[in-house]
């Protein structure tokens, strides 16, 4: 992707994240997750993880002026070497401000230093959009995906930066009850049957 591609699609979400970190959701796949909420104007979307996706969710319900999105992030994270330019790895010293700048009109709870499988297992929601891109080891993703699949009412979308998710996002474990609607790099959106 060139560099006035990736510039373009930031300057359309109005923000521009202070870092490129390994791991991080592609500019080209968060324009697909900010089109894809934009069409399907989920009233609740759930995110595991927090970070770039954050603003394009943010920047998607500002658009449609409803909404509300709850980032479940248990990392504070220590030093990481993927990290560039600077120590971001306490996610609410860089996330709140960008927020509270750009976004302090939408609805936004940012549950921290919380593991998203016990918050999921515990509270009783329904949830019109899931948005994963937490811890991607297949273990942890298996036990969120068991905590939240009934929860999910009408769209789930999941980002892996992993290759060995990818047979278990395009396996057995959606067919059965979602079917996959596009996909766009490591992004796929699944709709429940």
């Amino acid at each position: 992707m060139d560099k006035q591609h990736v510039e373009d699609i930031y300057n359309m979400i109005g923000v521009r994240p202070p870092i490129e970190m390994h791991g991080c959701i592609k500019p080209d796949e968060g324009l697909f997750l900010f089109k894809a909420i934009k069409y399907f104007k989920p009233k609740y979307i759930v995110e595991t993880g927090s970070g770039v996706s954050t603003f394009f969710i943010l920047r998607a319900l500002q658009e449609l002026g409803s909404g509300k999105l709850t980032s479940i992030d248990k990392f504070i994270f220590d030093k990481q070497p993927s990290y560039q330019d600077g120590d971001f790895s306490n996610r609410e010293e860089w996330i709140l401000p960008i927020v509270k700048e750009h976004f302090s009109d939408v609805d936004w709870e940012f549950i921290s230093n919380t593991d998203s499988v016990e918050y999921l297992n515990k509270v009783d929601i329904t949830i019109d959009f899931f948005f994963h891109d937490s811890c991607h080891e297949i273990d942890y993703i298996r036990k969120e995906w068991i905590a939240v699949k009934d929860k999910i009412r009408i769209f789930s979308a999941h980002n892996s930066n992993g290759r060995k998710c990818r047979p278990f996002f395009f396996g057995e474990e959606y067919t059965k009850e979602f079917k996959l609607l596009a996909g766009k790099g490591t992004l796929g959106l699944w709709q429940k049957k």
